[in-house]
């Protein structure tokens, strides 16, 4: 059964993207999430840091739903393509 934050649409609610993490966090955020059955507790914390200081208006990760959680690397994957190719 998914969560309710995984039910909303969010819409395009984040506006912007904050800036100060630096390519190596996400590079490291992304070689944790690369990897899905080494992650526990301690790397889901470093991805959550990271995705939060980056938009600060997202909603928290909720852990035990595999939706959010597949979002969330999905959104790291993402930046840290985005970040490679720029």
């Amino acid at each position: 059964m998914a969560c309710t934050s995984c039910k909303k649409k969010k819409g395009n609610n984040i506006k912007t993207l904050t800036s100060n993490v630096s390519n190596e966090e996400i590079k490291q955020a992304y070689e944790y999430v690369s990897i899905a059955s080494k992650m526990d507790d301690s790397k889901w914390d470093y991805v959550e840091r990271i995705l939060n200081e980056l938009y600060p208006g997202r909603n928290p990760l909720n852990r035990q739903c595999g939706d959010c959680l597949s979002a969330a690397a999905k959104l790291v994957t993402h930046l840290y393509h985005k970040r490679q190719i720029k």
